[in-house]
């Protein structure tokens, strides 16, 4: 492979937010998502909203994308912005990834193939159906035999791309919808382990959804908490802005003003916000496009 040969990665966000045991999760859970917390805290930015509002789950998402492609002994930034539309609608399922997400070979004699995350989840709604779980495990598989061929051709390119974290993960998809009448949100994980046979694996964490909104990115799950000071000024602020509004857009409207809060304090985080609603057993509803179109 090439040094033209590009992975373009929107700025991966997955820093989990709180990592404090809540009534409804397992011990294991809890455990999970603290480790992830602390060793992904560094690096990843952008964030996800998940919210359960009564018979609908709300999917927030920022847009501020930044690429990167492989150079010859790190990772080389190029130029960002802030239209990438990080949320996908599969029926009645809400995708949304991070990480390496999609791959590109500008070298015409490289047999791999173009591929990109959202392209899977779309081909793997169409083959599978609308059911979360047969979803969510297709593309996971889908995804990590995207990096074994790419590991078979240029180990040390994935290598470089799983250095990039110190749980060397490479991509994380979350999809959240209705088991039945169930809400439900699935965390996909690609990650690479040279010392594991094969060295690209998958694994499945699911999160339960409960009155509290969840967040992938530790600012805006301190907002959501609101326990801080800032997230007690942020609290205010809020009070004073949705007095105007009205009563059917305050859970989403709430949303959005997390996620654009967050963006005063994370440079890695826009304040253009794209919230879609998920109800129980109707189609979605796209509530706010930033860059969703």
């Amino acid at each position: 492979m090439g040094i033209n040969d590009s992975i373009r990665w929107p700025r991966p966000s997955i820093e989990f937010g709180g990592c404090r045991e809540h009534s409804t999760y397992t011990v294991r859970v809890v455990w999970i998502f603290c480790l992830l917390c602390v060793c992904t805290q560094p690096l990843f930015s952008t964030t996800l909203v998940i919210k359960l509002e009564n018979d609908r789950i709300l999917l927030a998402a920022d847009t501020r994308q930044e690429r990167f492609n492989p150079g010859q002994t790190e990772l080389v930034q190029g130029a960002g912005d802030d239209g990438r539309c990080k949320i996908r609608v599969l029926g009645q399922i809400g995708f949304a990834a991070t990480g390496f997400l999609e791959y590109q070979a500008n070298d015409p004699s490289n047999p791999l193939a173009d591929w990109s995350a959202f392209a899977d989840a779309s081909a793997t709604f169409d083959k599978v159906g609308d059911n979360i779980r047969n979803v969510a495990a297709e593309w996971a598989r889908r995804s990590a035999s995207h990096f074994i061929a790419l590991h078979a051709q240029a180990p040390e390119r994935v290598k470089q791309m799983a250095s990039a974290n110190p749980e060397n993960l490479l991509q994380i998809a979350f999809f959240t919808g209705w088991d039945r009448q169930t809400p439900v949100l699935l965390m996909e994980i690609v990650s690479f382990d040279p010392k594991a046979s094969p060295v690209i694996g998958t694994r499945e964490i699911e999160q339960p959804l409960g009155d509290v909104a969840f967040s992938t990115n530790t600012i805006t799950q301190e907002l959501i908490n609101g326990a801080s000071p800032r997230a007690q000024k942020a609290g205010e602020e809020w009070d004073t802005n949705s007095e105007d509004l009205a009563t059917r857009d305050l859970a989403w409207k709430h949303v959005e003003f997390y996620i654009k809060k967050t963006a005063a304090y994370d440079t890695g985080v826009s304040a253009v916000v794209d919230v879609v609603s998920l109800p129980a057993g109707k189609p979605a509803t796209w509530l706010q496009k930033g860059a969703c179109f």
